[in-house]
């Protein structure tokens, strides 16, 4: 399926083989979802595909840089950067979840990462 200019791929060998169990996970210009992810993930999934529009090649390296940082930093001193350990710790996906808790009020609290 192709929606706002992003390939969406739901369910199948892809799809779920990809996530695990209500997740998506975005590549790029690609959302691969689930085939029992919500519209929720749906939506946090695109704000990954607008902050890659917006960040371009530079996106891949700074999520994966303060990724790479608060789990290292974890490792040598048993203490987080900011906040979360790791994947709820990144700026990219603290505004996905911030971003959908606004969208999905009615999910708030039951989001990952305590969203």
């Amino acid at each position: 399926e192709y929606v706002d200019g992003a390939i969406v791929i739901r369910g199948g060998w892809i799809g779920n083989g990809l996530t695990s169990s209500g997740t998506g996970i975005t590549l790029g210009n690609a959302i691969f979802l689930h085939d029992n992810a919500d519209e929720a993930t749906l939506y946090h999934e695109f704000q990954h595909i607008k902050q890659y529009r917006s960040w371009g090649l530079a996106f891949v390296p700074v999520y994966a840089g303060r990724y790479l940082i608060e789990v290292t930093s974890y490792y040598f001193t048993n203490h987080v950067l900011w906040g979360h350990f790791g994947y709820c710790s990144e700026w990219f996906e603290t505004q996905a979840y911030k971003a959908e808790a606004t969208a999905y009020p009615q999910q708030a609290g039951s989001l990952g990462c305590g969203f």
